[in-house]
C-alpha cells in the first residue's frame, strides 16, 4: 500500500502526538480552529487522517505499541476539547448507543462516529471497548437505541 503524503499539519500533528507533546497538538487544533475551520472539519481533515495513519505504521512496525498509544490518547484529548462545539441547540430525539465489539480495545472509530452522529442532533450513548454483545443488546433495548453502532478493528473479530 502507497501511503498518501501527510500535509503540513497532518505531519506536524503526527509527530508532536508521538512525542507526547499535547501542547504543540492542541496549539495546532487551536490554530485551524482561529482560521476558521470547524470542528467537524478538524476531525475530519487532521485527527481522522492522523490516526489511520498511526494505524498503518504500526501495522508495519514503524510505530510501537506504546507510540501508537501515545498517539491515540493524544487524539482523544483533542476529541474531548472538540466534543461540546458539536452539539447543535436542538436534538431532533433519535438515541444511538455506540461501543466496541468485545474483545476489540480500540473503539476510537465508535467515537467519532458518536461525536458526528451528535452533531447532526443524536442523542449518543456511548459505552466503550469491549462491551459483550449480550449486554449491548441489553442496554439498547433498554433504552430505546434507534441505532446501534459497534467499532470493530480487526477482521478476526466479526
Amino acid at each position: 500500500m502507497i501511503d498518501t503524503p501527510l500535509n503540513v499539519d497532518q505531519q506536524t500533528y503526527l509527530q508532536a502526538a508521538v512525542a507526547g507533546n499535547l501542547v504543540a497538538a492542541s496549539h495546532l487544533v487551536d490554530t485551524r480552529l482561529a482560521r476558521g475551520d470547524s470542528a467537524l472539519s478538524v476531525y475530519l481533515d487532521l485527527l481522522a487522517i492522523v490516526q489511520r495513519r498511526v494505524g498503518d505504521l504500526w501495522e508495519r512496525g514503524e510505530l510501537s505499541v506504546a507510540e501508537e498509544h501515545m498517539v491515540t490518547e493524544a487524539t482523544q484529548s483533542q476529541m474531548d476539547r472538540l466534543r461540546p462545539m458539536l452539539a447543535p441547540a436542538q436534538r431532533h430525539g433519535a438515541r444511538a448507543v455506540l461501543a466496541g465489539a468485545d474483545g476489540d480495545w480500540h473503539s476510537m472509530g465508535a467515537r467519532i462516529v458518536g461525536d458526528f452522529l451528535l452533531a447532526d442532533g443524536w442523542e449518543v450513548l456511548y459505552l466503550g471497548p469491549s462491551v459483550p454483545a449480550v449486554d449491548l443488546a441489553a442496554f439498547a433495548t433498554r433504552h430505546e437505541a434507534q441505532l446501534v453502532g459497534i467499532s470493530l478493528t480487526v477482521e478476526e473479530g466479526l
